[in-house]
């Protein structure tokens, strides 16, 4: 009886993994190490077109994959041309990731996790990888503005952050 209980418990702990793993394939990345927690949404207002608004999350790293001192910021927003953004301030430059599939980047639980290749990426102005898109980023010590490609018309749209707290570099 024990062992059939025993048998039982486990069958159902590895049908729960197993959905989890295929739904979030991220987490497999994250328990293999190739793939990193970046953390919870950052305080910010966004404003977009002038408008507050609550659509895009944006969370905040200081270190790139091998470590090295970053500070960028990762904007997750469904309704513009690719759904990761990267605003880096120390390259001054709006990047977007390379890939953005959920293997590559995903929320689970609220935290935002970032893959090996996800955290690969291109400035939005280049010609080959990038979009052929001119970001007019401004970045100031509090706020920073810039313009992404839209899905829809219009076909770019100004993003205005305001951070409650300032990072220094």
């Amino acid at each position: 009886m024990k062992t059939k209980v025993l048998f039982v418990i486990i069958f159902i702990i590895l049908v729960i993994s197993i959905t989890v793993l295929r739904e979030k394939p991220i987490l497999l990345k994250y328990l293999s190490g190739s793939a990193r927690l970046i953390g919870k949404p950052v305080k910010v207002k966004v404003y977009i077109n002038d408008k507050l608004s609550n659509k895009v999350k944006i969370f905040h790293t200081d270190k790139y994959w091998n470590n090295e001192k970053a500070d960028y910021y990762i904007l997750n927003c469904n309704f513009c041309e690719r759904n990761i953004f990267i605003i880096d301030r120390v390259g001054k430059v709006v990047a977007c990731a390379n890939s953005t599939n959920k293997s590559h980047y995903d929320i689970v639980l609220g935290y935002l996790f970032q893959s090996d290749v996800g955290a690969k990426f291109s400035p939005i102005a280049g010609n080959i990888k990038g979009l052929g898109f001119k970001s007019n980023l401004i970045i100031k010590e509090d706020e920073i503005t810039f313009t992404l490609p839209a899905l829809e018309k219009p076909k770019k749209i100004n993003f205005k952050l305001i951070f409650d707290k300032v990072r220094k570099n």
